[in-house]
């Protein structure tokens, strides 16, 4: 990205753009524009992307992950510095919120892959023939996201799928376990995993 003194922040051809974010107005910005701008190493096209995106990438961030704040700031952060060398035109606000959302995640992915203690971004370049350890990959940051899914579960039923699914109790055994019916336990189990499915399917996780 090309550097831009300060005074060029105040480019007066953004200002009408700036304007609109900091009155609240409901016009759309012309993403187009700004987009073009920010490829082409304009600092203040890229200080109103930021602004504006900046909250939905922190709540995404938080969502996927489910880590501590300093955590989404980093992942954030990571995100930011991709979108300077990655950022292509955006034809409007809903191109804009797509493709900030596809940033977002990839860069959350990114992380857990990194977390989970595995190979470096780079492993395609480092490992050609590593489809195998890609897809090892893969698999530890998709059971990472489904334990950070459990964690949202209440307790209770956090516990209940524990006992079926990680100890192999009956639902019987899990029932007489809280003091309630068999398909009461079935019913709880059913209805969370049901959500875990969804959330998935909407992150595009099948």
């Amino acid at each position: 990205m090309n550097q831009i003194g300060s005074n060029q922040l105040a480019n007066p051809a953004l200002i009408p753009l700036k304007s609109k974010i900091q009155t609240g107005t409901r016009e759309p910005l012309n993403w187009s524009r700004v987009s073009l701008r920010i490829v082409n190493g304009d600092e203040g096209a890229f200080e109103i992307y930021f602004n504006q995106f900046f909250p939905l990438m922190f709540s995404e961030a938080r969502r996927i992950s489910g880590r501590d704040e300093a955590t989404c700031l980093d992942i954030v952060q990571n995100a930011m510095i991709k979108a300077t060398k990655s950022m292509n035109r955006l034809n409007d606000e809903k191109h804009a919120i797509a493709w900030t959302r596809v940033l977002i995640r990839c860069a959350t992915l990114d992380w857990l892959k990194v977390k989970a203690n595995r190979l470096p971004n780079s492993i395609e370049e480092c490992v050609p023939e590593s489809s195998g350890i890609l897809a090892a990959i893969d698999l530890r940051a998709r059971i990472l996201w489904v334990e950070n899914q459990l964690k949202q579960c209440p307790p209770q039923t956090r516990n209940m799928i524990a006992l079926r699914y990680r100890l192999g109790w009956s639902l019987e055994r899990i029932a007489t376990r809280f003091g309630l019916k068999a398909g009461a336990v079935d019913g709880r189990i059913r209805r969370a995993l049901h959500k875990i499915r969804e959330q998935a399917l909407n992150e595009e996780f099948e």
